[in-house]
């Protein structure tokens, strides 16, 4: 039996929670490129967040990755992923 994929909105609540990893999202042939610059948009922005908040001695909640290497990840796979859209737009 198949998992149900969560909707779109349900993502862009918490990207973590409906992909393993960044990559997964760029990965992803269901979704359009605008859901996707979306979904890392947001996932950074959680990242961004969480070390604020570890930074203020709050503790995290559960993640895959710890924050900076997260938001490192994030950063490195949204650059990859706009470069790939420019180059295919300038074909």
């Amino acid at each position: 039996m198949s998992e149900v994929r969560p909707s779109l909105e349900e993502i862009l609540k918490d990207p973590s929670a409906a992909f393993n990893s960044p990559r997964d999202v760029v990965d992803d042939p269901k979704l359009s490129d605008q859901d996707k610059s979306e979904i890392l948009k947001i996932w950074k922005e959680d990242a961004e967040a969480l070390i604020r908040a570890e930074s203020e001695n709050m503790k995290s909640a559960h993640r895959t990755s710890p924050a900076p290497e997260l938001l490192a990840e994030i950063s490195n796979i949204q650059i990859e992923f706009e470069e790939g859209r420019k180059n295919n737009n300038d074909s």
